[in-house]
């Protein structure tokens, strides 16, 4: 690979498997547990098919596999949408008359496509469309009961279950770039912002490891999976910002240091990638307060002496104190300053760690980060909560602040749910809720990795859930401990609205509480008893 090929990897071109070489694949590849399985289930005889979204790396493995001769005798097919199906259906079903395995890689649309083709064929083919069917969705659930029966002839792995973000992973992945071919060419490459980021990477295994900390740190608050395509590319813009030779040579007539280091590429909302922007919202060590470094930037632009070393000697750019600046009047370029010195102070000093784990340690919004009682309580207080502020709890009634009112607005006219009146005239019990999280297919081992970071709410009775990924318990964790306007997230009005739906299908009391507010977070309008309930004389005795 080339300095192009490495700027490549931002825009998605260098890492499709079906452009690149084998030399390029082999600098890319870093090894998972399917490096192993697949191999040993062809040589068991089971059809394999991998599946997933473009950019999970599925002809990239096959490639790999099949030019270290590790599929033996199985037929494979490199990319479903690229071959004709009747072609598809040939040389499966020939595989399958002479006894050998097939190796397929398809997108999940191409693939579901391709099941009615195969039930149509008939025999063994029909088995195998039926075996797909049954797996597809149903390798990761939230119940046990939804996962799939064990297969038996053919094995659906769909990478879209696999979970990158793993710092290990992460941090193999950013070695495999560290290579001097991939440097600007250039004789002074080393002055140039992607040659000295690069080596910094390639002289720092500490650096190394931040970063990819921080890139677990961000993925984790992403509701999408993220592919190997996505990660190359956030690893290149990291060192690259993407930027073509032409603007590297322009850094040799006058450019500085920094803005242009790893975490501010990382961080700067410029990159078009939903990782980067991940990055730059939850992930910013320049975001974290240390009062003591803090000021030694500001009035000295380097860490206290007390505090340790740099890793590499990459930083001894020569820097202007950002307080200097502010004194000149400015007083922009002075804050951009000081959060460009506390990003390479994050990746590239002793001091750093602390930075490093201020990001890491400090998101509570984790589903993994809770047992499931302590989870449990975090979603029905935030849930509560988004609708009757902590201050106005004190004054509400009691049956409001246990378990889950069922809040529904109303209104007349076209006004967002935060504006509308809402009333609320059942609960849920705390005990009718319960935690469930991510169950795999057991038959596929560790090829997925760790599950996915997410669980969910669920009311047993009528098995509905919310969906508890990082970004919701983040908006549940303010509203817990928070006054004031709040929107309310589109997926708890739709959870509740379907907990309503069965609510009002169950046999009901002759008198069941009611409470009125303006809007969530709003003052209560009236409060009182819904009287007859069971009846169409239904009334409303209010106590204000």
């Amino acid at each position: 690979m080339s300095y192009e090929r490495l700027r490549g990897l931002y825009l998605g071109l260098t890492s499709n498997a079906d452009l690149t070489t084998d030399h390029e694949r082999h600098v890319l590849h870093v090894p998972t547990k399917l490096d192993e399985l697949v191999p040993r289930w062809l040589a068991e005889g089971k059809d394999i098919t991998l599946t997933g979204n473009p950019g999970d790396g599925k002809s990239h493995l096959a490639r790999r596999l099949v030019g270290k001769k590790l599929t033996g005798a199985a037929e494979v097919i490199l990319d479903l949408s690229a071959t004709p199906t009747p072609t598809v259906l040939g040389r499966w079903g020939a595989a399958v008359a002479e006894g050998r395995p097939t190796l397929l890689c398809a997108n999940e649309g191409p693939l579901k496509a391709l099941l009615p083709e195969l039930r149509a064929a008939g025999g063994a083919l029909a088995r195998r469309g039926l075996s797909l069917a049954a797996q597809l969705n149903r390798l990761t659930v939230s119940r046990p009961e939804e996962l799939a029966a064990r297969p038996e002839e053919l094995l659906l792995v769909d990478l879209a279950d696999r979970d990158l973000l793993d710092a290990n992973l992460i941090r193999r992945a950013l070695q495999h770039l560290c290579l001097p071919e991939h440097l600007p060419p250039h004789a002074r490459a080393d002055e140039l912002s992607s040659g000295r980021n690069l080596r910094l990477f390639m002289e720092s295994d500490v650096a190394r490891d931040r970063l990819a900390r921080l890139l677990v740190a961000a993925g984790a608050r992403l509701r999408r999976h993220v592919t190997f395509r996505q990660l190359w590319g956030a690893l290149a813009y990291t060192i690259t910002a993407g930027k073509p030779m032409s603007a590297l040579l322009a850094e040799l007539r006058g450019g500085e240091a920094l803005g242009s280091l790893p975490l501010d590429h990382l961080t700067s909302g410029d990159g078009q990638l939903e990782l980067l922007d991940a990055a730059r919202r939850w992930a910013d060590p320049a975001t974290v307060a240390a009062p003591a470094l803090d000021e030694a930037l500001w009035l000295d632009g380097r860490p206290p002496r007390a505090d340790g070393d740099w890793l590499t000697d990459r930083t001894t750019f020569k820097i202007e104190s950002p307080a200097r600046l502010w004194a000149a009047g400015h007083h922009a370029e002075a804050l951009r300053r000081m959060a460009s010195l506390k990003r390479i102070v994050a990746l590239a000093h002793d001091a750093g760690e602390a930075l490093i784990s201020a990001v890491v340690e400090g998101d509570q919004s984790v589903p993994s980060r809770f047992n499931d009682e302590a989870l449990l309580q975090r979603a029905l207080t935030g849930l509560r909560r988004l609708f009757v502020s902590p201050r106005d709890e004190v004054g509400a009634p009691g049956w409001l602040v246990t378990g889950l009112p069922l809040w529904c607005g109303h209104s007349y006219q076209d006004e967002p749910a935060e504006e509308r009146p809402h009333v609320a005239v059942a609960v849920i019990a705390a005990d009718a809720l319960r935690v469930l999280r991510p169950v795999q297919a057991p038959w596929l081992g560790e090829a997925l990795g760790r599950p996915p970071e997410v669980a969910w709410l669920e009311h047993a009775p009528s098995r509905v859930t919310l969906r508890l990924d990082a970004q919701l318990l983040d908006v549940l964790g303010r509203a817990a401990d928070s006054d004031g306007p709040m929107p309310v997230p589109e997926p708890v009005q739709r959870f509740l609205a379907r907990l309503s739906g069965w609510e009002e299908a169950q046999p009901r009391a002759a008198e069941s509480p009611f409470v009125v507010i303006e809007r969530p977070r709003g003052a209560l309008m009236s409060d009182g008893l819904v009287l007859d309930a069971t009846t169409s004389e239904a009334r409303y005795a209010a106590r204000r």
